[in-house]
């Protein structure tokens, strides 16, 4: 799929870099504005572009045995100039570090921001079963059908790679806010910068010496835009319940139901500010898709749930 004429708010046309404050000039800024008669100018442009490859395969089987499942695998690849269509929200509801780039880098280089989406999603893999008569296939077949008849296992699995981020310097956005310029301003790295951030908690994966200086207002940022991975997400939940006949129109259902079945605790990306002394550290957990108390709760809701339940159907 492709789209094009998406919004893009540009924020930095009248934007200017003074000598006081840029020295050695700001490539791509002039060193007054151009218009000293206005601040700051945002011109809304339909002149964003995206793109979007995926291949899915999904695999359905019953068996005779009561067991249930379903398997599904996505690749896919998406790529945009701006994401949400530049709406400043954060992607999904659940991340909570770094915020999603909205506007583009070079006012005057739209294209320049181009790459992989804020919900680019490589690899993806869900997986469901649910196995009816649980304990009777599981060897009880001689004990009463009261105790270890109608128990029902199910079971949800979520697996899928990190979502990418902007590595940003802020102290250089900072420094030109007051310059009619309002946008991001992108690392520079000296040296080659791993594609992926896995694992970020114990250590940084990320580190200043691989970037030119922090606020050196020389230029923009050289990184392309969501050009990191951050770390993966999984999840399990499971559920056991059993079916209860209530008369002739009603069932009684009871049991037990565990959210984050493993008790894994999934991260947020790392801090993506090279001006930001946790620079390459995770330091927030994101919830899962579903929990004892709703879908996106936020983030730091990801301990292990167990419910004990009971519900009448008639």
């Amino acid at each position: 799929m492709h789209g094009s004429h998406i919004p893009v708010a540009d924020e930095g046309m009248n934007g200017y870099c003074p000598p006081t404050v840029c020295p050695g000039g700001f490539a791509g800024l002039p060193s007054a504005p151009p218009n000293a008669a206005l601040a700051l100018v945002t011109q809304y442009l339909s002149a964003g572009n995206s793109s979007y490859n995926g291949l899915t395969l999904s695999l359905q089987r019953r068996f005779s045995q009561g067991l249930t499942f379903n398997f599904n695998y996505t690749w896919s690849h998406a790529l945009d100039d701006v994401s949400n269509g530049g709406v400043a929200n954060i992607p999904f509801g659940a991340l909570v570090t770094d915020p999603s780039v909205t506007t583009p880098q070079n006012p005057f280089n739209i294209r320049g921001n181009y790459g992989s989406a804020d919900y680019d999603v490589r690899h993806y893999v869900s997986a469901t079963f649910m196995l009816a008569d649980t304990f009777r296939h599981a060897g009880f077949r001689w004990g009463p059908n009261r105790v270890f008849g109608g128990w029902t296992l199910s079971s949800n699995w979520f697996f899928r790679t990190g979502l990418p981020f902007s590595i940003v310097d802020n102290a250089d956005a900072g420094a030109l806010a007051g310059y009619n310029y309002s946008g991001p301003i992108f690392a520079t790295p000296l040296t080659n910068i791993p594609g992926t951030c896995t694992s970020a908690v114990n250590s940084p994966c990320l580190n200043t010496s691989q970037f030119a200086p922090s606020g050196a207002l020389t230029g923009f940022g050289t990184i392309g835009r969501n050009s990191v991975y951050g770390p993966h997400f999984f999840d399990v939940d499971l559920a056991l319940m059993k079916d209860v006949k209530i008369g002739e129109h009603a069932t009684f259902s009871f049991g037990a139901q565990a959210y984050n079945l493993f008790n894994h605790v999934n991260f947020d990306q790392p801090v993506n500010d090279v001006s930001n002394p946790l620079f390459g550290s995770s330091i927030a957990a994101v919830g899962p898709p579903t929990s004892l108390l709703g879908s996106f709760v936020g983030a730091g809701s990801s301990p292990r749930f167990l419910e004990i339940k009971g519900l009448v159907r008639f």
